[in-house]
């Protein structure tokens, strides 16, 4: 029986101001692209998000300019540059139109290809989204503080300390290997909602491109609108969501959506951001229905 990793393929995509962009595709079919978050992360951490899609689908990941194995100059790291980015691999690949899934900032990218090139998507899934568009009016600031709020206390909740006293690390003088530990339960405590499943938590550290997630950001929009994007799109949206994913939150999506026919919400239950480590049959069900065989 082959594994998920057995239809691995690595190359690298050559862009007209000379960076290279890593891609690794996986599985057979049909493509699809996924877009990690970050910004500053890579794509390994969203494999076992995909895993069961690969005898339906060609999965398509690739490093964003500026992470891990797609270097580049900071000047070059621009919310534009990774617009083209994703447009010179749809033309690369021969394909007319995108299947995408979008994880975290990768949904805003997303959002923002769509936005500029709505004729070159087809599917759009949007797992643990940023928000569709800023916040506005009394009651979208309101909800959006509730959320910080609630994103606090998630991150002082009790169980994070006896993660951390279960595994021995609430002490001084840790090892190396230790003192690794203690941050991944840490990171991983903002991330899921059953911080027990910490080890199954990936990235961060070396993984992670702070220049690339300044840059990026610093050439994104303070304010921005894409919900007449998504509301024109002839095919159906589908946005995967969680109940203790505090960053953005489904109450505020559904409030910004709530009058786009074509959208549709999958919530999952006692999950957080990264959503197939908290609930992994869950997250895959989902997903396949969202993507469709």
């Amino acid at each position: 029986m082959c594994t998920y990793c057995e239809f691995r393929e690595e190359w690298y995509l050559r862009c007209s101001d000379g960076t290279k962009i890593f891609v690794a595709e996986y599985g057979v079919g049909e493509p699809i692209i996924g877009l990690h978050g970050g910004w500053g992360g890579e794509h390994s951490y969203l494999i076992d998000a995909f895993r069961g899609l690969e005898r339906h689908y060609r999965t398509v990941l690739y490093d964003q300019r500026g992470s891990l194995r797609s270097i580049c100059p900071s000047g070059e790291i621009t919310l534009g540059k990774h617009i083209e980015d994703l447009e010179h691999l749809r033309v690369e690949l021969g394909l007319e139109r995108l299947n995408l899934v979008g994880h975290s900032m990768g949904s805003f990218l997303a959002m923002a290809y769509l936005n500029k090139y709505p004729e070159h998507v087809k599917k759009l899934v949007l797992v643990s989204p940023l928000l569709p568009r800023s916040p506005q009016g009394e009651v979208e600031l309101k909800l959006y503080q509730e959320l910080e709020q609630k994103k606090q206390a998630f991150r002082k909740r009790p169980e994070i300390q006896a993660e951390l006293k279960k595994a021995g690390l609430d002490r001084p003088n840790l090892t190396d290997k230790e003192r690794t530990w203690r941050w991944r339960i840490i990171f991983a405590a903002d991330k899921i909602y059953d911080v027990s499943k910490w080890r199954y938590f990936r990235g961060g550290q070396a993984f992670y491109s702070e220049e690339a997630a300044r840059k990026s950001k610093e050439s994104c929009p303070e304010e921005y609108d894409f919900t007449e994007a998504l509301k024109n799109h002839p095919y159906p949206i589908y946005l995967i969501t969680s109940d203790y994913d505090f960053g953005v939150g489904s109450e505020l999506h559904k409030l910004m959506l709530k009058n786009h026919s074509n959208v549709h919400f999958v919530e999952i239950k006692n999950a957080g951001h990264n959503i197939w480590i908290d609930q992994p049959e869950a997250f895959r069900d989902a997903l396949i229905y969202c993507v469709g065989f």
